[in-house]
């Protein structure tokens, strides 16, 4: 699968276009986004429809995704199967909405950071999704949230810290979960 590697192009630039051009440079089998030190910003949802997308930070904690927009979308919407998203720090002060929400089947979020935001991941009747060493401060809803009838689900070694509603929510009809090691 195909590589492509996203640079710093100064102190902010768009995320959402950034990340758009580089995911329609992909094949069809998808690959992987390699996004460098930066502050990218999301003035808009970055919808991801095909499957095998991996935005890996070649910087973790120093690539940061922020919302410049306000409104109640995530930023990211994974709605493929088996994405990833990797070391990415992500900043929401502006909203009312999760910073990745998941309908794809096998969806890994890990190694990222959610500072000020409002909801940090939301995983929709996805099965078989991974949420691992995260790191949550300061959310005015839930940090991680498993709605409608998701299986199979991973939540393990994240920290939480200043949760106004839930650390994690795993709604009804979420079964065969694990969770292990979160503090």
């Amino acid at each position: 699968s195909a590589v492509i590697e996203i640079g710093r192009h100064g102190p902010i630039v768009s995320g959402t276009r950034t990340l758009r051009d580089a995911i329609g440079h992909l094949g069809k089998t998808g690959g992987r986004i390699l996004v460098g030190e930066g502050i990218y910003a999301f003035n808009s949802q970055l919808s991801m429809t095909r499957t095998n997308i991996h935005i890996l930070s070649t910087s973790p904690g120093k690539t940061v995704f922020k919302r410049t927009a306000t409104g109640s979308d995530p930023m990211i919407s994974f709605t493929g199967a088996e994405c990833i998203l990797e070391g990415v720090r992500f900043i929401d002060e502006n909203s009312t909405g999760y910073c990745i929400e998941s309908t794809g089947d096998r969806t890994v979020v890990r190694n990222c950071f959610f500072e000020n935001v409002y909801g940090g991941i939301k995983i929709d009747g996805a099965d078989f999704c991974t949420i691992e060493g995260n790191h949550f401060v300061d959310a005015d809803g839930h940090n991680v949230e498993f709605a409608n009838t998701c299986v199979g689900a991973l939540i393990s070694n994240n920290r939480f810290e200043e949760a106004r509603e839930f650390n994690i929510l795993l709604s009804t009809g979420t079964t065969k979960s694990t969770m292990i090691g979160n503090v």
